[in-house]
């Protein structure tokens, strides 16, 4: 991924979790470069509940937060009866651009 652009992110939820119960949900990135962290909310995402997705959409305001290098990321949610579940951490590498900031 570069950063100064404008991703979209989809999150395979691999339970038998009915996506149409979520009270809460976190997408958490974290850089293992500056130690920057990122979050979105419920709010944030496109929720499919038929295909199993969460669709995170990024701006270029999100992708130039990240310095280069390494930025781990979290999927955490909570259903509508307590029930809590965490995805493996997962790591994307956000690559450099020459001319930085927003286009």
């Amino acid at each position: 991924m570069y950063r100064g652009t404008t991703p979209t992110i989809t999150f395979k939820i691999d339970t038998d979790l009915d996506l149409n119960d979520l009270a809460v949900c976190y997408v958490t990135m974290k850089s293992q470069v500056n130690n920057k962290v990122k979050e979105y909310t419920l709010s944030d995402l496109v929720v499919d509940a038929e295909a199993k997705t969460l669709t995170l959409a990024m701006d270029q305001d999100d992708t130039l937060y990240f310095a280069p290098g390494s930025v781990q990321v979290q999927v955490r949610l909570r259903t509508n009866d307590d029930l809590a579940y965490a995805s493996d951490i997962k790591t994307i590498n956000f690559k450099q651009i020459i001319k930085n900031g927003v286009i």
